[in-house]
């Protein structure tokens, strides 16, 4: 989902940011089963200069797909069953799409480049999430089961 696109249909926004997790984490809590969702930077104003957002810092989105992320993790955070993963602005094989994949491609090609002064991220390459997401599991020897219907 496209932050444009959220702003044009709050309703299927917050269908798929909040009520489905919910409805996913209230299942995985009646079974038993671990649950690991994904949330965004975009739950921070993001104007927090030099300094990067921790875990105790409270949210204050300014887009409509912030607050959906934003309400999804307050309810998600209280679930014992639930790890919530907040990420940046991610890059690498499966990203070709965004922002940073296409700033390299411009630099490689000699073209010139725009990129904003009041935006603030810190890129995080996809294949790093998906290694510290599958050592997490591994040394807090959690098992996670697949539902699959």
């Amino acid at each position: 989902m496209g932050l444009k696109f959220c702003e044009k249909n709050s309703k299927e926004t917050f269908k798929f940011n909040y009520k489905l997790p919910k409805k996913v984490s209230d299942f995985c809590s009646k079974n038993n089963i671990k649950f690991i969702h994904f949330s965004s930077e975009a739950v921070f104003i993001g104007n927090k200069k030099g300094k990067i957002y921790g875990e105790d810092d409270k949210g204050n989105p300014s887009t409509l797909y912030g607050i959906s992320k934003f309400k999804a993790d307050r309810y998600l955070i209280k679930r014992r069953n639930t790890l919530v993963v907040r990420l940046p602005l991610l890059y690498g094989p499966t990203n070709k799409n965004q922002i940073v994949s296409k700033l390299v491609s411009s630099i490689k090609n000699n073209k010139k480049i725009y990129v904003s002064t009041d935006v603030y991220s810190t890129p995080v390459y996809t294949p790093f999430v998906s290694s510290f997401i599958k050592n997490f599991v591994l040394v807090n020897n959690l098992h996670f089961r697949l539902y699959n219907q």
